[in-house]
């Protein structure tokens, strides 16, 4: 799928239990709101009314060879009714997330996380993008392995597999024109 230019979140996880996001090329350079949100978004809400004796865990998700470009947070994990709902089980492997504006990955610092791995990515963050990882300094269980990154993100984030820098083939081309060629994020 390609997904680009839209009003709000362009893949919104949300509630979950047992999903997977895969073969994806999300960008946004144009959106018609004039806001660039995150490219995907991980969340636990409380339904309306606001029923926190419910159960609404979002787990056993997926998210693998998805290519995101410029988007607000490339890969977000947002915080779970502001810690209240629980994340269970997600695997982030094999994606390569370019040039967010604030984050390539980005996971709430008050979140209930168990289960977590991120394998396998490309993180590539450009001059003038902003951070690797964000908001995220440890104490949470996520199994970081053998991710490449265009520079090295905090501490808890890195691990003894990560490989080498991520060097693609012409990942600061400019996808304002809405023309993404997908070999331009390759490894070279």
């Amino acid at each position: 799928n390609e997904i680009f230019n839209t009003f709000n979140t362009p893949i919104y996880i949300q509630r979950c239990n047992g999903g997977v996001v895969e073969r994806n090329l999300i960008y946004s350079p144009n959106t018609p709101s004039g806001i660039t949100n995150a490219g995907i978004n991980i969340n636990s809400e409380l339904p309306d009314g606001g029923n926190s004796g419910a159960t609404f865990d979002t787990g056993n998700v997926i998210i693998r060879n998805n290519i995101v470009i410029g988007m607000k947070r490339n890969m977000s994990q947002l915080a779970g009714a502001g810690g209240q709902l629980k994340f269970e089980n997600i695997v982030i492997e094999n994606n390569t997330f370019i040039n967010a504006i604030e984050a390539g990955i980005y996971f709430a610092g008050n979140a209930d996380l168990t289960g977590f791995i991120v394998r396998n990515n490309i993180i590539y963050q450009g001059s003038g993008a902003a951070g690797i990882v964000t908001n995220y300094n440890g104490g949470k269980d996520i199994v970081w392995d053998h991710n490449s990154w265009s520079a090295l993100p905090n501490v808890a984030a890195r691990s003894v597999s990560d490989v080498a820098s991520a060097v693609l083939v012409n990942p600061d081309d400019n996808i304002n024109d809405n023309i993404v060629t997908v070999n331009n994020y390759a490894q070279q």
